[in-house]
C-alpha cells in the first residue's frame, strides 16, 4: 500500500481518464495499468524500465 498516492485514488484517476470527449471517432483513448505489489511509493522500479524499453521497442518497430 502506498501512503503517499493511495491505490484508490490511482484507479479513480485511471478510470476516469478518456471518458470525456474523444474526438471524431468517440473511441475513447486506449490505457492500460500495471500494479506493483508492495512496492509502496517506489513504483515498479526495474520491473518498470523494462515495460518501458519494450514499450518504446514496439513503438519504433512500426
Amino acid at each position: 500500500m502506498d501512503d503517499t498516492c493511495p491505490p484508490s485514488t490511482v484507479f479513480a484517476a485511471y478510470n476516469a481518464y478518456g471518458t470525456g470527449a474523444a474526438g471524431p471517432s468517440r473511441t475513447p483513448p486506449p490505457k492500460a495499468i500495471e500494479v506493483y505489489r508492495f512496492n509502496n511509493h517506489e513504483g515498479g522500479q526495474e520491473h518498470h524500465w523494462v515495460r518501458q524499453l519494450l514499450y518504446v521497442a514496439a513503438l519504433l518497430a512500426g
